[in-house]
């Protein structure tokens, strides 16, 4: 029984030090590569006002940390994850929270990216299917693909 027991440890150790010497130590990892844009506003209106400053110029970086979107206005600090969904002809509808009013109903940014680069905008209240408190649109420069970094 002993003489099992020590052929059973013999053989588990051959296998822990087998797989030790096959895994590549030391081996560069696949670089992650990303896709940005930056996006300008063409027309913003607000609350029907149409003369109002519009909000600032954002990057859309697709393929991030975790393979996830994200998009960031310019003088942000970070980059919030939008959630995106596609749709069969070629647009993407891309939603962000944007906070909550006095009496706390959340207020949604949500994006529709064309195949062109141009994208509509409205902002609304409790769900991106409700009517538009603010609108505009823009368009997008190409995706440039970088290294992750």
């Amino acid at each position: 029984m002993k003489a099992l027991g020590a052929a059973l440890i013999a053989a588990i150790a051959a296998v822990v030090v087998t797989v030790l010497l096959l895994r590549p130590v030391g081996a560069p990892d696949v670089a992650r590569i990303e896709s940005v844009s930056r996006c300008e506003w063409t027309e913003y209106c607000r609350a029907g006002d149409c003369t109002a400053q519009p909000l600032p110029a954002f990057t859309i970086l697709r393929n991030g940390e975790f393979g996830r979107t994200y998009l960031g206005f310019e003088g942000d600090r970070g980059m919030p994850q939008v959630s995106v969904v596609p749709s069969d002809d070629g647009t993407r509808q891309m939603s962000l929270s944007a906070g909550q009013t006095a009496d706390g109903v959340e207020i949604l940014h949500v994006w529709t990216l064309k195949p062109d680069g141009a994208f509509d905008y409205r902002r609304t209240e409790q769900l991106i299917s409700n009517p538009a408190i603010d609108t505009g649109a823009g368009q997008c420069g190409a995706f440039e693909d970088r290294e992750a970094g």
